[in-house]
């Protein structure tokens, strides 16, 4: 008996860890997406027709939240932009293995490329998005941080970095 009861206990108490380790992990951003374009994305993403953009204002009135179907849902938050803006570029037709290949096809039909107008908030990422992926890359070559006790001197490390990567770059 006694080793069924020893049984029990370690389990009630795996239990209780692992209960104690899923509440750690549910932390609540301060601004989030709107649940219903989560659930656009998540729910129904094969429903609709590519290019469609959808967008609502944040519960604090500042930022603009947007869902627009490329070849999947793609959720976007912007203080400038409104949505409204469109651009034509010229895109290329995606592998017939990608994500979302059947419904993006169909804007190109038999052509390898075509000109699609898409918003300009996401021309704009997809310009200025390597400039940040570089910066980073710059800044990982001679990484100054080390295990700090202090809260600060992670921030000087971090600062440190970026202007000597700033500095290569001038």
């Amino acid at each position: 008996m006694e080793g069924i009861e020893t049984n029990i206990v370690a389990i009630e108490e795996q239990s209780s860890a692992s209960q104690r380790q899923t509440k750690r992990k549910k932390i609540k951003p301060a601004e989030s997406f709107s649940p219903s374009l989560v659930d656009l994305k998540l729910s129904h993403d094969r429903q609709i027709p590519w290019g469609t953009l959808y967008s609502e204002l944040s519960k604090s009135h500042k930022v603009m939240e947007f869902a627009w179907k490329d070849a999947t849902i793609v959720l976007f938050l912007s203080t400038v932009h409104d949505g409204k803006d469109y651009i034509a570029k010229l895109r290329k037709r995606p592998t017939k293995t990608a994500t979302g290949y059947h419904q993006t096809v169909k804007k190109f039909g038999k052509e390898a490329q075509a000109w699609l107008n898409i918003p300009v908030m996401i021309d704009e990422y997809n310009l200025w998005m390597c400039g940040v992926d570089v910066a980073d890359q710059m800044r990982s070559y001679y990484n100054t941080n080390r295990v700090h006790r202090k809260t600060w001197k992670p921030l000087w490390s971090f600062l440190l970095d970026t202007v000597v990567g700033n500095s290569y770059m001038l």
